[in-house]
């Protein structure tokens, strides 16, 4: 079953997944199975917006980003959470959080047919990410890793979400190729981030993405290097399922990754 909701009436539904369109069917169940593999107790209940994307703050038309609800989490959704979680059948088992993953129909549409399960995987792998990033205690920022306090945060989710893309390969769910070209990913989107906070941080107003990562290399040549490296680093870790203990897996892949920037 796939929950769907209309952007313009906001109301949810549900369809059999044999009912939905063939990448829509294929993106949800790899999420799916990837969130249960690697989110433990937490529930990701994935929604397909059609129409109208109604987060204008999650990425403008044909940019959109999904976008994470959780009950009571400040943001006004109840409601709209709510009616999310109404289209749900019951669970199985208990989970210690249910949170509901907005999505844009569009985008699953634009992707490549081929390239439809690793953007679930790599969707997956930073949505169950963030959600550590926001619960775990937050330590200190080392001074010399020469990150500010929201590039270390960027950089922590990019490590969080590198040991998740890890697990998954451990459990046969990626293969090596895949598992590749989604550390690739994963590395790539982390600096990018942290040049954009970089970029915000230095009022460097108005700038094109590219624009951003030519001033980031002019200003910090050895940074990027040194990211990337930390970030590749996690899959040279020992064997450890992320579902086993993943507050444990993550901030020893953390741990790792930041001792690597102080070199």
């Amino acid at each position: 079953m796939i929950i769907f909701l209309c952007g313009q009436s906001r109301k949810a539904y549900a369809l059999r997944a044999m009912e939905a369109p063939v990448k829509t069917r294929e993106f949800a169940q790899a999420y799916v199975e990837a969130t249960s593999l690697i989110g433990l107790d937490l529930r990701m209940v994935l929604v397909v917006v059609t129409g109208a994307w109604i987060f204008p703050h999650a990425g403008n038309l044909g940019q959109e980003k999904r976008c994470l609800i959780t009950e009571d989490d400040g943001t006004g959704r109840n409601e709209l959470y709510s009616e999310c979680i109404s289209r749900l059948p019951p669970s199985p088992s208990t989970a210690s959080e249910t949170v509901v993953v907005l999505i844009s129909e569009t985008s699953i549409n634009d992707l490549p047919g081929e390239d439809v399960k690793p953007a679930a995987m790599l969707s997956a792998c930073f949505d169950v990410a963030s959600w550590f990033v926001d619960t775990l205690p937050h330590a200190e920022v080392p001074s010399e890793t020469g990150l500010t306090k929201h590039q270390y945060m960027a950089f922590t989710l990019g490590v969080f979400a590198a040991a998740l893309s890890f697990g998954l390969s451990q459990y046969g769910m990626s293969t090596a190729a895949e598992a590749r070209r989604m550390e690739a990913a994963i590395t790539g989107i982390t600096i990018e981030k942290v040049a954009e906070i970089w970029a915000h941080e230095q009022n460097l107003r108005g700038l094109a993405q590219t624009e951003i990562m030519n001033a980031y290399m002019q200003n910090k040549p050895n940074m990027i290097r040194q990211i990337s490296g930390a970030i590749r680093s996690v899959s040279d870790l020992p064997e450890a399922h992320p579902s086993e203990d993943p507050e444990g897996v993550l901030l020893h892949a953390l741990t790792h990754s930041t001792r690597l920037l102080l070199l």
